[in-house]
Order: C-alpha cells, then sequence, then structure tokens
C-alpha cells in the first residue's frame, strides 16, 4: 500500500490519496472519497488521473499461506492518527501513521460501518514513498520506481469478500503474494497478529471498535 501523508495532498502528483485496493493494485483513485471498487475489467480503461502499480498474482490458500514470511516486520510501537474520513453516510475510515507522519516506517487504513462492523483494513510496512516527479516524466513511471526501490510488505482484509492478500514487493528482490481467507490472516501472530492492530488504531483515532 502506497498512501501519501496528509501534509503532501495537495501537490499536483499526490491527490487523490495513493491506496492499496483489495485486488493487489495500487490505484491512485478517490479512495478516500468513495469506497474501494472492484479491480478494473480487461475491457475497461483507468482514467487519465489513475496510476496502477502492478502487483504480483497472488498464489492461493492455506498451504500458500504457511510458507510465506513477511519481509518487513509489524511496527509494534506508537503511532499517530493522520486523518479520518467517511467514505459514504454509512462508513467511517481511519488513517494511523507508525510512529509518525514525519519518520513513517508503516501505514494502517482501516474502514468500519457505522455500527463498528470491520469493512477493510490495509497495511503498509517499509519506507515511505517518495516519488521524484521531472518535467517530462509521468506520476505513475515516478510512483512505480519508487515503489519498486525499496522492499514493502502489505496485509490488506476484505472482510465484505473474506478474502486476505499478503505481499512482499519490491527492493530488487523477486515479489511474492498469497490469497487467503480473512479468517486465516487476520489474526496470525506470524504478521503481527493484524486484527489487533485494526483495533488499536480504531481505538485511538476515534472511530468505533467491533465487538
Amino acid at each position: 500500500m502506497i498512501v501519501i501523508p496528509p501534509r503532501a495532498r495537495n501537490s499536483r502528483w499526490a491527490r487523490p490519496l495513493i491506496c492499496l485496493t483489495t485486488s493487489g493494485l495500487v490505484a491512485a483513485t478517490a479512495c478516500a472519497r468513495a469506497p474501494i471498487a472492484p479491480a478494473p475489467s480487461p475491457e475497461s480503461r483507468p482514467a487519465a488521473t489513475d496510476v496502477f502499480v502492478a502487483a504480483p498474482t497472488p498464489e492461493r490458500g492455506r498451504a500458500a499461506l504457511s510458507g510465506f514470511e513477511p519481509d518487513v516486520a509489524a511496527e509494534e510501537g506508537s503511532f499517530v492518527c493522520t486523518n479520518r474520513d467517511h467514505l459514504s453516510a454509512t462508513t467511517t475510515t481511519v488513517f494511523a501513521s507508525f510512529p509518525s507522519a514525519a519518520k513513517l516506517r508503516a501505514t494502517v487504513v482501516v474502514t468500519v460501518d457505522s455500527a463498528g462492523k470491520l469493512l477493510r483494513y490495509a497495511e503498509r510496512r517499509g519506507p515511505q514513498i517518495n516519488p521524484t516527479i521531472g518535467p517530462n516524466t509521468s506520476p505513475s513511471v515516478a510512483v512505480a520506481a519508487a515503489a519498486d526501490s525499496v522492499r514493502s510488505t502489505t496485509i490488506t482484509l476484505d472482510y465484505e469478500r473474506g478474502l486476505a492478500i499478503v505481499s512482499n514487493r519490491g527492493g530488487g528482490r523477486p515479489a511474492q503474494s498469497v490469497s487467503a481467507p480473512v479468517g486465516a490472516v487476520a489474526s496470525l501472530d506470524r504478521l503481527g497478529n493484524p486484527l489487533a492492530r485494526a483495533n488499536r488504531v480504531l481505538a485511538q483515532c476515534g472511530a468505533k471498535v467491533p465487538t
């Protein structure tokens, strides 16, 4: 996942917000203002403002998950709440930076409905992405190059689809990606227990915590 800190969102390349969709694609879409959409069909074309960074096709199932090791360890310390958005009248999304927006080592984005039910979780571990945009460089090329220059681990949980995707990519090493049922990933200690982290973020950032 690539998430642009709030202070950078008004730059010409940073709007709209960049986030990780559950399809395993990084998309510069208006995801902070609208629900995350499914991956586009082969016939569809992204809008001119969209940026897609290819991610590997995930291996599937619990057997593949058992062989996956995150290349970037979870950040267990303090964090700050960097943003809060209402994607619709019935959902709330909170953004957290570990340990801070200025010294970013991980970003977590959690979406819940009005009753506090967890809908989506996305986590990116790794150095902050800092694309260099030149006069003749497109944002898509710059973002892809910046993402590939550092190693990152991403975890997404889509509770509406029952699907989780975990990936390692970038840093000049082969990409790895595995998809599995949400229940097999959410509380996995080897992945840093994403569900427990989601509840910490929700509690500190002022959203309802799932019961």
